[in-house]
């Protein structure tokens, strides 16, 4: 059980697709808050409302993409150094993931346990 004097981390996860969001929803324990978001719409109103110590975006997130996002947050002082994790529908999509932020990225389908994983070990960097 977490020490409750420890703030939990907050991640933004991205995504469209009912499966992945449940899976990612359940692969973290009581210390990091997932905050959910269908699209990049939806994401940018909730990163104007609070900075999240993480964020996972599905690529494909409606008009507008896990790469716009990626983009638009690293116009901004308060988002840029947030860590993103980019989900990819194709592994020759890494390079367009990295030159649009990512600090990760990784093709789905995922491994709920691996994602967690890769996000624990951003946010205790």
């Amino acid at each position: 059980m977490p020490d409750a004097a420890v703030a939990s981390k907050r991640v933004l996860f991205v995504s469209r697709d009912p499966r992945v969001l449940d899976e990612a929803t359940h692969s973290f324990g009581d210390d990091v808050d997932v905050i959910v978001a269908p699209d990049a719409r939806k994401a940018e109103e909730l990163l104007r409302q609070s900075v999240p110590d993480a964020v996972v975006v599905d690529m494909t997130t409606g008009k507008e993409g896990g790469y716009a996002l990626a983009r638009t947050m690293s116009q901004f002082d308060a988002l840029r150094d947030v860590p993103i994790i980019i989900l990819l529908e194709r592994d020759q999509d890494r390079w367009l993931a990295s030159m649009a932020g990512a600090r990760l990225a990784r093709t789905k389908p995922i491994d709920p346990g691996h994602l967690a994983a890769d996000v624990r070990t951003l946010l205790a960097s």
